[in-house]
């Protein structure tokens, strides 16, 4: 049914309200190095006119949810049929079609699931830096109902896997670096958007990190509905 306009304003300004709070309490220093503050992070590191090429499952709700720019950058994503097929060929494609400075955000399974096509992209000269979200697997799915109603599921979804991205990179022959926290980073793709060629950047978390995120976004904004009387 139909949502009166003044009611779908209200909630509006509720859903406003809570993503400043939460804002707020990143930015006080409460936040934990999770699947957020990569998002974050990445996005604060990039500068006017950079392409973002943005990962399916966790890493675009974190964006969506955690992360702003004031930059103009250019988003590339392909919703549609919403799997993580084909990112990195993707990325190659938008190399080909209009070279620019790039960063791709993306969870390890949908890296895993496309790095044949580095064999590709890695013949690219513009600088592409890789930011690959390593949590053990498939972690959206500890996000979603599935995770309640058949736990005992759960492995078939996360599909954790074992792969070392650093011999994987030297592999097909690319820059590789670790990260652990906000900082390095930071600073690992402002290197990689002044080399040549392709970086990739293994952020590593906590695997259960963005359930803990979502519990502490979901207190702030109840916590703001009962401010105002709502619940």
């Amino acid at each position: 049914r139909l949502i009166p306009a003044e009611r779908s304003e209200a909630w509006a300004r509720d859903l406003s309200a809570r993503d400043e709070r939460i804002t707020a309490a990143l930015e006080q220093g409460s936040e934990p190095w999770s699947e957020a503050a990569i998002a974050r992070t990445t996005l604060r590191a990039m500068p006017s006119q950079t392409r973002l090429v943005l990962g399916n499952s966790l890493p675009i709700r974190m964006v969506d949810r955690y992360a702003q720019t004031s930059e103009a950058i250019e988003v590339v994503h392909q919703r549609g049929a919403n799997g993580i097929d084909g990112f990195l060929a993707q990325t190659y494609g938008a190399m080909l079609a209009a070279p620019r400075n790039t960063v791709v955000l993306i969870g390890d399974c949908t890296f895993l699931h496309d790095t044949g096509s580095l064999l590709s992209l890695r013949r690219t000269t513009t600088p592409v830096v890789i930011v690959v979200v390593q949590n053990g697997g498939g972690r959206i799915f500890e996000t979603l109902p599935v995770a309640r109603a058949a736990p005992e599921a759960m492995p078939f979804f996360v599909t954790e896997e074992e792969v070392e991205l650093a011999s994987l990179a030297r592999a097909y022959g690319v820059r590789y670096a670790r990260v652990v926290e906000a900082s390095q980073l930071s600073d690992a793709i402002t290197r990689g958007l002044k080399q040549s060629g392709v970086s990739i950047v293994e952020a590593v978390v906590e695997a259960h990190g963005a359930i803990k995120l979502d519990a502490m976004a979901d207190a702030l904004f109840r916590g703001h509905l009962h401010s105002r009387g709502i619940a």
